[in-house]
């Protein structure tokens, strides 16, 4: 069902399989938080620079804090991150339950009666194959790009490999 996914984007709503691509990398993350999503998105950014990274798969960061993120926070990550990262901004809070439910992210509000809240979350990054398949998460002390980049390649090579033994 990962796949089916409906995706709320600056272009508007799209399902995740209408991006046909080689894979997907997502972070869960907010334009506020100034400790995990920095380093999220450094880590994309790094990924997405290394020529070893398959060129099919689409970097995804998905906003946990809908109602104060805008598009113009997002497109500002954008310019400062890279303008390959796919931003979505759910716009409800269903949506985001359905984005959020479906990658078992964990995420909190501390103190949401202060406007000033901040979002304690887990910083993973969910690599989604080109089948929809949840296939590896990659916590915040697995965030060396290098291994991420060489694991990745090293799935699409294997399963490549594994075709051929069944031809």
């Amino acid at each position: 069902s990962i796949g089916n996914l409906l995706l709320a984007t600056d272009e508007g709503k799209k399902e995740l399989y209408s991006y046909k691509a080689d894979g997907y990398i997502f972070f869960f993350g907010y334009s506020r938080c100034n400790t995990t999503c920095p380093m999220g998105l450094q880590a994309f950014y790094q990924l997405y620079e290394n020529p070893k990274l398959p060129k099919g798969i689409i970097p995804i960061f998905v906003s946990i804090d809908p109602g104060r993120d805008t598009w113009e926070n997002l497109h500002r990550l954008k310019q400062n991150y890279g303008e390959r990262i796919l931003f979505i901004l759910p716009e409800t809070k269903e949506e985001l339950r359905n984005l959020t439910k479906e990658f078992e992210v964990q995420f909190s509000l501390s103190n949401p009666m202060n406007p000033d809240y901040q979002i304690s979350h887990t910083g993973n990054l969910y690599f989604v194959d080109s089948s929809f398949k949840l296939s590896r998460i990659f916590t915040p002390n697995e965030r060396d790009t290098e291994k991420i980049t060489s694991e990745i390649a090293n799935y699409y090579l294997g399963e490549k490999h594994e075709n051929k033994k069944e031809l």
